[in-house]
């Protein structure tokens, strides 16, 4: 047993932050990471207003190894001149294609550069993380199973239903390989419909998630390029060289899954959802939540572009709905 500080020459904020985290859950006054305690970073990617698609997707391991995957990270985007310091997937696309006035701190790598960049950051995932996570919630299925079943205020808003599924295939993964290993789990701050979030994992009776910024928590950032990754593959249809190898490197490729209209409708009928009545006036309440009534938000007919789960479904079923 060792305190891992003492390995690394520099301070690191992962390590404050998860010191405080595993704290706030612990009976002992102090905490030295053992080698199996595991943190989860999940970050999302798409919007319910006017995206295809709602996903979240992550990444654990082991805190020991994210500590030292932070360090080799800041390192490569010191390296390569990143002045900020944090890695933002949308940005690094977006550097490719900048004008000279365009502020980007992409903007000044070569396509030689950007490749070898994007290869380092990929082997630096690959080789300290255990599994990734992936679920998505395609808006042409939502909108249509919205409509038949009270889907929204029974199971949440595209979000938190994505949220809370993704969190329930990382308990399976745990209990499965690593059931005696503790576990905290870090979302990304400031996403649209986070209070539901927050409401769904009450309802279901699971440890309150920690939101934090990328800029606190470097690993959110590894949990962003996997997010816009897996997002640009449901767009095109096709999985990038880049992505492909990263997906190959780390294992969790089968911890992805798309919720397709049929599987959303087999979550509303295992959870019992009611289905629409136009005739009733029914007021809805999670029973974690019982005076904060649950609305619908989310109308709207299916607009035909909108691209359907079956079209992307490679036929990985999504984990067991709680």
């Amino acid at each position: 047993m060792s305190c891992l500080k003492s390995q690394l020459s520099e301070y690191s904020l992962v390590d404050h932050i998860l010191r405080a985290a595993f704290l706030s859950r612990a009976r002992d006054a102090w905490v030295i990471f053992m080698s199996n305690e595991l943190a989860a970073y999940f970050d999302d990617s798409g919007h319910p207003d006017d995206k295809d698609v709602v996903l979240v997707a992550g990444w654990v391991g082991k805190v020991d190894q994210w500590i030292l995957w932070e360090r080799d990270w800041r390192k490569v985007l010191s390296d390569y001149k990143i002045q900020s310091g944090i890695f933002h997937m949308t940005d690094f696309e977006a550097g490719a294609h900048c004008k000279k006035e365009d502020k980007n701190e992409y903007k000044h790598l070569t396509p030689h550069q950007r490749h070898l960049f994007q290869d380092k950051l990929i082997n630096l995932i690959a080789t300290r993380a255990r599994f990734s996570f992936c679920s998505m919630v395609p808006m042409h299925d939502y909108k249509q199973i919205n409509e038949v079943y009270c889907f929204e205020e029974w199971l949440g808003k595209p979000y938190a239903f994505a949220a809370v599924s993704v969190f329930q295939r990382l308990r399976a993964w745990k209990e499965r390989y690593a059931p005696n290993d503790p576990l905290v789990t870090f979302f990304e701050d400031g996403t649209k419909h986070k209070g539901d979030l927050i409401d769904a994992f009450k309802q279901f009776r699971f440890n309150d998630p920690i939101f934090r910024k990328k800029a606190e928590v470097a690993p959110l950032q590894a949990a962003d390029l996997l997010a816009w990754e897996c997002f640009n593959g449901f767009q095109t249809g096709e999985v990038r060289p880049q992505f492909g190898s990263v997906l190959n490197a780390a294992p969790g490729r089968y911890g992805h899954g798309i919720f397709t209209w049929e599987r959303l409708k087999v979550a509303a009928d295992e959870s019992q959802a009611p289905k629409r009545d136009s005739s009733k006036n029914v007021a809805y309440y999670f029973t974690s939540s019982p005076k904060v009534q649950r609305l619908r938000k989310i109308f709207g007919d299916v607009e035909k572009h909108r691209i359907k789960g079956s079209e992307r479904s490679g036929g990985s079923d999504p984990a067991p709905f709680p």
